[in-house]
């Protein structure tokens, strides 16, 4: 134990011998150099080990024997700075520069400072350009231009950092603040993450720098490297849970949303009130009404509720077990406070508007240093939309120019109205957000008018007349936009996957109902892997309660080869169907396909309306549309009472093809015989008002007529049998047929009792 104090008083010996033997270079030994010595022996230790504060006093008592002890003027500076108190390092700097002019003295002086406002930062290049007067090799100072300059975000920042890489190849500093230039806007995040990695291999401790590198990690989509980088710092500090959401876009990036959705739980279960009330907030994302009912909740298990309905309601693949949406939600919120939120809190306007629609499909700033134009049309067809409605047909963008600046007017020379896209300047930092799939397309324009980083909708300039200016202001757009669309997400896929889906009901055992729910995925949209031409179509049903409370969940992996695809022409499809039986009753319904070989993903979901189908009263069940029935004796998912009916899911028929109608029909009337006796019309009738050109094929029954108006066939059968359920299906001949919607109603009439009910459904016919 007495080794390291030890070594740190030899030290502390050597820095004083070293420090006595410079300045009696320069004048004769003061007549009390030793208690000068011990005194300033005692200042470095403590300022060794952290305690600037305490080295305050060992150092003023010894200017107190020695006024011109530069060298202790410079510690007791040093010392202040570390205090924050950049006033009194500036008096104590200065003290030093009249005893000696060193580069030291002018290097801490710029210092001081730089604590200071932009005006001082800018007085403190010019001391830190003393220094490399005094010591063209003296790095320090190099280094504090380039940091000034970061500060300032002058345009030569870049080269003094280069200035003073070279100069020092080695220094971990150095390498930061390259990190730090480009990670600004516009971000190269490959040099970023360069050179953080090169500065955490000097400095691994550096748990500041590490989040960044891990941030940038995840938006360059490396996301094993950051969630590696993220636990290390876990293992150093375990009660570091600002590294949580960083590791749960890691996953959130892989589509490992349950593990996200733990991290994220985890993290908000952690936070402090304010910072949760952050991701609860509601004022974003929701309508004027939901935020006022969200608002009058009165206890912490109303809002959790309210809460959960909110997001189920707003989640676009309700069938998977973890909300997407949510997390999405999270990470944006995240995203405002980390990269919005640094100048104001929570953070500024142009959070609001990430947490709304999150990342803009372009963004353009007026200090990028790479002035790049955007080769998408769709930028310059926006810009040229809100030009038109600002300024007339005879205004003309700078298409020229080589950036992208807004079309609405920012403040420039003597508060004017500039138009960077035709060539304007500006006064004020400003960024320009597009989102193509808001609004038929929308700019908005953010502006920092105040010049402190808080940025907020451009306002509207003065002298400007007309009431267009009023009308295209960006607050204006984004409140028109914000009132019919108060949120936007699009799932990360690959793209939209075509399916076919629908649900239908029959009568099950115990009072419940057998709800059949048919997906088909057209062959055309299945991809294979390269070897074996293998298909993976994952298939994920939800219900849910008019509550959005989950009531079920399955499910299903289909692998198969593309060589056991019995038709793989046009219109061929893969059928398949899940069934439940379920209390009658309301439900939502989610059904989502994903294609596990492409990763395109398609999600449906609807509200079901689940009859009860009981045992006194005459009912129908649901109507299945179908490609094809036919006897088969075998288990089979298609099988029912002895008949396989292949469901056509997408309820689309071309004019070759014959649709295919299966339903049953419960609680017939026997006479005193036991025989039943009813009556079936099927009523087609086309959404334009014209010749059907439908036939029926075959169907079972007698015949009674058939009797069509314009736009409307009825054809009616007479039925007759011994058991008070009975199961029917027809057949539809469709080559006379014109394309378009047509409804088909099935009336049942017990000849019996009089009794008499319906259903219906509807099909396309397509070329």
């Amino acid at each position: 134990m007495r080794k390291p104090l030890i070594l740190l008083s030899v030290l502390c010996v050597s820095a004083v011998n070293a420090f006595s033997a410079a300045d009696a270079k320069e004048r004769p030994p003061h007549p009390r150099q030793t208690e000068i010595d011990s005194l300033f022996r005692v200042a470095l230790g403590r300022l060794d080990a952290g305690d600037a504060s305490g080295a305050v006093l060992p150092l003023q008592e010894a200017l107190s024997l020695d006024s011109k002890n530069d060298r202790a003027y410079l510690k007791l500076g040093d010392a202040y700075l570390l205090l924050k108190n950049p006033d009194e390092a500036k008096d104590a700097f200065k003290k030093a520069l009249s005893v000696r002019t060193s580069p030291e003295a002018y290097d801490g002086i710029g210092r001081a400072l730089m604590e200071g406002n932009r005006i001082q930062t800018r007085q403190a290049i010019d001391y830190f350009r003393d220094a490399l007067m005094k010591d063209r090799g003296y790095v320090e100072a190099q280094y504090h231009i380039a940091q000034a300059s970061w500060k300032l975000k002058d345009m030569d920042a870049k080269s003094e950092m280069d200035r003073a890489y070279k100069m020092r190849p080695d220094d971990p500093r150095i390498h930061l603040l390259l990190a730090e230039w480009y990670q600004f806007p516009p971000v190269d995040l490959p040099n970023a993450i360069l050179w953080y990695e090169r500065y955490l291999q000097v400095r691994p401790d550096d748990l500041d720098a590490a989040h960044h590198l891990g941030d940038l990690y995840v938006r360059n989509r490396q996301y094993d490297k950051a969630r590696e980088l993220m636990a290390v710092s876990l293992q150093k500090r375990p009660d570091l849970i600002r590294e949580l959401p960083i590791m749960a876009q890691t996953h959130l990036g892989q589509g490992d949303f349950d593990r996200a959705n733990e991290l994220f739980t985890t993290y908000l279960d952690r936070v402090d009130a304010g910072e949760r009330a952050c991701y609860d907030d509601l004022t974003f994302v929701g309508t004027p009404d939901e935020i006022k009912a969200y608002a009058a909740t009165s206890s912490p298990e109303e809002r959790r509720e309210f809460l959960r309905r909110f997001w189920t309601e707003r989640d676009l693949v309700p069938a998977t077990p973890v909300n997407e949406r949510i997390l999405e939600h999270y990470r944006r919120v995240w995203v405002a406070r980390n990269r919005f939120g640094e100048k104001q809190t929570p953070w500024d306007r142009r959070g609001e508007v990430y947490i709304r629609y999150g990342e803009p499909d372009f963004r353009a700033r007026s200090d990028e240093i790479d002035f790049i134009k955007s080769s998408d049309l769709r930028v310059q067809r926006i810009k040229e939309r809100l030009a038109m409605g600002l300024y007339g047909t005879g205004f003309v963008i700078n298409t020229s120019s080589l950036h992208q600046g807004p079309v609405y007017p920012v403040t420039g020379p003597g508060r004017s109205a500039q138009i960077i896209a035709a060539g304007g300047s500006s006064q004020v930092p400003w960024e320009s957000w597009i989102y193509f799939n808001l609004g038929g397309g929308i700019e908005v324009t953010f502006t920092d008018e105040m010049l402190n980083g808080r940025y907020d909708y451009a306002p509207i300039p003065f002298g400007v007349p007309g009431t267009a200016i009023i009308s295209n202001s960006p607050r204006v757009i984004l409140e028109t936009v914000a009132s019919a669309t108060p949120d936007y997400y699009q799932p990360d896929v690959a793209g939209p996957l075509t399916f076919g889906t629908y649900p239908a009901g029959f009568r099950g055992d115990g009072g419940k109902t057998h709800l059949e729910v048919y997906t088909g995925v057209p062959v055309s949209e299945i991809a294979y892997q390269d070897s074996g031409r293998i298909a993976a179509l994952e298939r994920s049903i939800a219900l849910f309660d008019t509550t959005w409370r989950e009531v079920l969940r399955a499910k299903d992996l289909l692998s198969f080869a593309a060589s056991a695809l019995p038709d793989t022409g046009a219109g061929a499809f893969i059928p398949d169907v899940k069934a439940f039986d379920l209390t009658p009753g309301d439900y939502h319904l989610a059904v989502q396909v994903t294609d596990r070989v492409s990763n395109r993903m398609q999600a449906y979901r609807q509200k079901v309306r689940v009859d009860r189908f009981g045992t006194d009263s005459l009912q129908v069940s649901d109507i299945e549309l179908a490609e094809r029935i036919a006897p088969h004796p075998g288990p089979d998912p298609f099988v029912k009472n002895g008949l396989r009916v292949l469901p056509m899911p997408s309820r689309a028929y071309r004019r070759d093809q014959n649709p295919f109608l299966y339903y049953e029909v419960y609680n017939l009337t026997p006479d005193a015989t036991g025989q039943t006796r009813y009556r079936v019309d099927y009523i087609i009738r086309a959404r334009r008002r014209e010749n059907l050109g439908v036939k029926l094929l075959s169907g079972l029954g007698r015949l009674v007529g058939s009797d069509e108006k314009k736009g409307e066939l009825t054809i009616t059968y007479d039925m007759s049998g011994t058991q008070r359920a009975d199961f029917l299906h027809v057949e539809l001949n469709l080559q006379e047929a014109r394309t378009g919607s047509h409804a088909i109603r099935v009336v049942v009439t017990d000849l019996n009792s009089g009794a008499k009910t319906e259903r219906e459904t509807s099909f396309k016919i397509e070329k």
